[in-house]
């Protein structure tokens, strides 16, 4: 049986094994708050498990779990042309030097390019505490918990073996969007936008930015850092949040925007929407286009709404991008693969214990009382 949090469209759904002769059982239930932090994830499991049609999760003797890829980090670090014994340990060395709460994560990590001057390794990251939640709460359900997996990750794996080309996908929900880029059988990257095909099109919410689309969050971190520059507050989340969103600078909008009426204001702020989102795009892809990864990336796979795909279209001619339309039935194809465990969960850098030097201790006089 298979259990999928999907924070793309804010649903969770079960179904079984679709490989089964007898037909596959299915039930899905959507949530009005989106599904990205661990506290809703738990608070949808709860409703979602509350009810009649999710009987058959707790008979299954098996439930394999599909996480959102919010909280996934990935990385990489250039090492010296080591051996791969000794370039692992160094590995765990940098990881421990760069996260000194290093004991507070899942990591997984390989080797993705060798040559005689260096390697590079590639990693994947999250909280424990995220992962442990989830399966901790199903497990005080006696539901059973197999395989573990996070969507980017499950996306890697059921691509086509023999093809170790890198591949772009976009999906686009109401209310999030998520772009994921893989090589082979290997999650590089995924990025959570925060903002969804409701945002884009609604023509009342200008994009200010294309990584804060209403620049409040922009402004929180530039007003707590102007206010807390020489004090020991620490920059948290937490602390951001609390900030007034005004404290922060100001940025002039275009007079567009005061000018325009009715649906030609609609219709300028829908395009001024599309730009920042594809922008953003952009950006993504360059940076994977150039050192250390290179990978030239000209055709997107796009699970979204017909209005997004043909926006996102009539910007991406201009710039040789295109933005390949996938259906309904190609995105419940993607989940409905059955689930195999990521070898992040479970991989962890331990704490080394303290060594002893053996000749010091069997030479102390031990018992004896200090004059």
């Amino acid at each position: 049986m298979n259990l999928f949090i999907d924070s793309l469209h804010q649903r969770i759904c079960f179904f079984s094994n679709p490989l089964k002769k007898e037909d596959p059982l299915f039930f899905e239930m959507a949530f009005s708050y989106p599904l990205l932090t661990p506290e809703n994830q738990l608070k949808a499991l709860t409703e979602f498990l509350a009810k009649e049609e999710t009987r058959p999760l707790f008979q299954s003797k098996r439930v394999d779990l599909l996480l959102p890829d919010s909280g996934i980090g990935f990385g990489s670090f250039e090492l010296p042309a080591l051996s791969k014994g000794k370039a692992l340990d160094a590995f765990n060395t940098r990881f421990k030097v760069s996260y000194p709460n290093f004991e507070a994560f899942y990591v997984s990590q390989e080797e993705y390019e060798r040559s005689k001057n260096g390697c590079l390794y590639f990693y994947t990251f999250v909280k424990k505490i995220r992962i442990d939640q989830v399966t901790a709460m199903l497990k005080t359900r006696n539901i059973a918990v197999g395989s573990v997996n996070f969507f980017a990750g499950h996306l890697a794996r059921i691509s086509d073996p023999k093809n170790i080309y890198p591949k772009a996908t976009l999906v686009v929900g109401e209310d999030n969007a998520e772009l994921i880029i893989t090589k082979g059988r290997t999650a590089l990257f995924a990025y959570d936008f925060g903002y969804g095909a409701r945002s884009i099109l609604n023509g009342e919410q200008f994009f200010d930015s294309s990584y804060h689309p209403y620049h409040d969050r922009s402004s929180q971190y530039a007003g707590f850092a102007a206010k807390n520059f020489a004090s020991k507050i620490p920059f948290t989340d937490e602390n951001i949040a609390k900030t007034d969103p005004k404290a922060g600078f100001s940025i002039s909008r275009p007079k567009e925007l005061r000018i325009m009426k009715d649906e030609i204001l609609a219709n300028y702020v829908i395009k001024n929407n599309f730009r920042k989102f594809y922008a953003l795009i952009g950006d993504i892809l360059a940076r994977y286009a150039s050192a250390p990864w290179f990978l030239p990336l000209t055709e997107i796979d796009t699970y979204a709404p017909g209005e997004i795909v043909s926006g996102l279209t009539d910007i991406g001619e201009s710039e040789n991008l295109v933005f390949k339309p996938c259906d309904e039935g190609a995105w419940h194809a993607i989940y409905k693969h059955t689930i195999s465990n990521h070898r992040l969960f479970g991989s962890a850098i331990k704490k080394e214990r303290r060594k002893l030097d053996w000749r010091k201790f069997l030479t102390m006089e031990i018992g004896k009382k200090k004059a």
